[in-house]
């Protein structure tokens, strides 16, 4: 057994340290060099026209928010480093903007070129976006001397469908992801000047600027349990560079304001979605079985992580084996209630005999190279972020599928496929090598199916029609009331003369005007009846605007006594002064000083 603090060498007394220099695969033949150019050809394009149907051929989003992004990006050259964004009137936005995403939406600025559709070229941006990641992924395995790259691309795309969703998003994690990756190679090669100036890209791309470091710490941690040697300049760097980015950033110093900001947002999401204000989906964790269904190769892929260490010693091998199957069990078996968070602290002791198996097997591992650990390692940290934030799992796959190519990289080192597998034993390596290749391409069509369906069909232009209505009867810059915050973006993207209350997160109102956000909160959660006069006089507002799916769920919306003054198949916009409007009994009518619109 490998003595604990010593990393043993791959090749000649000569040769780099592991973590230095990862092993060296044979120079492949020019013949079968081309046959992989050309098969890398083949699967790029595949990707394009796949993911192309899914953001091009759909007439609706996968999720409302890039709405906002591409109008924005349309809006970027004329609002210019603007510190006020009035169409939000009651949050943190309206005298303290901060564009969190600048690099982001600069990116997207040659694309919003149709000033009426944005989303028109917005879309194809996104599209160049989703096929870097894949590219990013492949340069990195390349750099890093990985076998057979393309294999660990397309578990990518056989992980899950919520993660091809969340790929193909106007949002800027799609941005993040690769720059994450990027970020991987430069902590394998210790490049702590490389990782410095992409911390401080990051703070200007980004809402979240140190998942850059929250990566590097575990890496470094990884990388320093395997004796490589402790790269704290990695981790400083990553810190470092995040910190100088929010400081010299051209929406500086409200960057530090939208960090306060994201943390009260992870604080709420951490409470539950029982408390008073309710976030996106995507803050809270799946349930446990859920989770298991909804990413089943990225749970199977950490579980065939954890026992991989003991490769080559039988026993604690198969022991490993036995601690992972137990954690899957119970997963599996856990009350249709809990939520994976609540899994992580209440399944603490296998979840710690797991931990402690696949540590004690890493550690004294003989092939394993402090890099692939440290990759491991961060993996890992991903992997449980995204059992407690459903939302991360957009770096937990990608990280895993690194960790695995370069896992099968070091245990298979010197490993001949043909002549030590195929021609020895052909029965079974064949039969492996089909059986795996059909449970590939069976989840991939699972996926992809599941991601068909959610993305193919969704409907747009959902507030086109009341948002022209309101573009021809209000006063432009008047304030409507948007009761749902999720409404925001298409509403944003669709009239401009307009102002709302908050948008893309109730935070932003919740630290400018908590009462105000109060009373919103109470009446769209009913806590109380829909009050018109109480709305138009805490907003100073004389309209709201809302889905009809949503408005048919108040009672008090859907008799005679509060009529809509628009209504199409999709929307309605309501009078909140005035005869058509409905204030509970009792409550003390608002004057209304404007007469009202007939509807259409």
């Amino acid at each position: 057994m490998t003595a604990p603090d010593s990393a043993p060498s791959l090749s000649g007394p000569n040769s780099a340290a592991p973590d230095e220099a990862a092993p060296s695969a044979p120079s492949p033949a020019p013949r079968s060099r081309r046959w992989e150019w050309l098969a890398v050809a083949v699967f790029f394009v595949y990707l394009g026209v796949f993911f192309g149907r899914a953001q091009i051929g759909s007439p609706g989003l996968v999720e409302r928010d890039g709405y906002f992004h591409a109008r924005f990006a349309q809006m970027l050259p004329e609002l210019g480093l603007t510190r006020h964004f009035p169409w939000t009137e009651y949050s943190t936005w309206k005298d303290r903007f901060c564009d969190k995403e600048f690099l982001f939406h600069a990116v997207l600025v040659p694309f919003a070129f149709d000033q009426d559709e944005p989303l028109n070229g917005v879309r194809w941006g996104i599209w160049t976006l989703t096929l870097a990641i894949f590219a990013v992924l492949y340069g990195v395995l390349r750099g890093l001397k990985v076998r057979w790259p393309l294999l660990f691309l397309a578990l990518l795309l056989c992980t899950s469908h919520p993660f091809l969703g969340r790929i193909v998003m106007i949002r800027s994690h799609v941005l993040s992801i690769s720059l994450l990756l990027l970020g991987m190679y430069f902590l394998a090669r210790k490049n702590w000047k490389a990782v410095l100036i992409l911390g401080f890209v990051y703070a200007w791309s980004y809402t979240v600027p140190f998942v850059l470091l929250m990566t590097a710490a575990p890496f470094v941690a990884g990388r320093w349990s395997a004796g490589g040697g402790l790269d704290w300049k990695s981790a400083v760097a990553a810190g470092a560079g995040a910190t100088l980015g929010l400081a010299i950033h051209p929406y500086a110093p409200h960057t530090f304001e939208s960090i306060l900001t994201y943390i009260d947002v992870i604080r709420s999401g951490a409470q539950g979605v029982n408390e008073a204000l309710e976030l996106g989906q995507e803050i809270y964790p799946y349930h446990t079985r859920d989770f298991f269904l909804a990413l089943p190769l990225l749970a199977g892929s950490v579980l065939f992580l954890c026992p991989a260490g003991w490769w080559a010693r039988k026993k604690w091998f198969v022991a490993a084996l036995v601690v992972s199957a137990l954690w899957l069990l119970m997963m599996l078996t856990a009350p249709a209630s809990m939520h994976t968070k609540a899994f992580l602290k209440e399944r603490w002791h296998i979840n710690l005999a797991l931990l402690a198996f696949c540590a004690s097997g890493w550690r004294f591992g003989k092939k394993i190279t402090p890099e692939a650990l440290g990759a491991l390692w961060a993996a890992l940290f991903w992997f449980a972020m995204t059992m407690a934030f459903s939302r991360f799992m957009e770096y937990a796959v990608p990280l895993a599928a690194l960790a695995l190519a370069l896992l099968a990289r070091d245990l298979l080192a010197g490993l001949d496929f043909k002549r030590d597998l195929l021609d020895r034993f052909p029965v079974p390596a064949w039969s492996l090598s089909i059986l795996g290749a059909l449970g590939l391409a069976a989840l991939f069509a699972n996926s992809a199916y599941t991601f068909s369906c959610a993305a193919y069909d969704l409907p747009g232009n959902n507030f086109r029609k009341a948002s022209q209505w309101l573009d021809a009867h209000v006063e432009p810059g008047e304030t409507v009331v948007n009761l749902w915050w999720d409404d925001f973006p298409e509403l944003y993207y669709y009239s401009r003369k307009m102002h709302y209350l908050v948008g893309l997160d109730p935070t932003y109102m919740q630290r400018y005007a908590p009462e105000k956000l109060h009373v919103l909160e109470t009446m769209r959660r009913r806590g109380m009846p829909m009050n018109g006069p109480l709305l138009a006089k805490t907003f100073n507002a004389r309209y709201m605007i809302m889905r009809g799916s949503a408005a048919i769920t108040y009672p008090e919306m859907t008799g005679h006594a509060w009529k809509g003054v628009y209504i199409d198949d999709y929307a309605a916009v309501f009078a909140l002064t005035g005869p058509n409007t409905y204030a509970p009994p009792g409550a003390a009518a608002a004057t209304d000083d404007h007469p009202e619109t007939p509807a259409n």
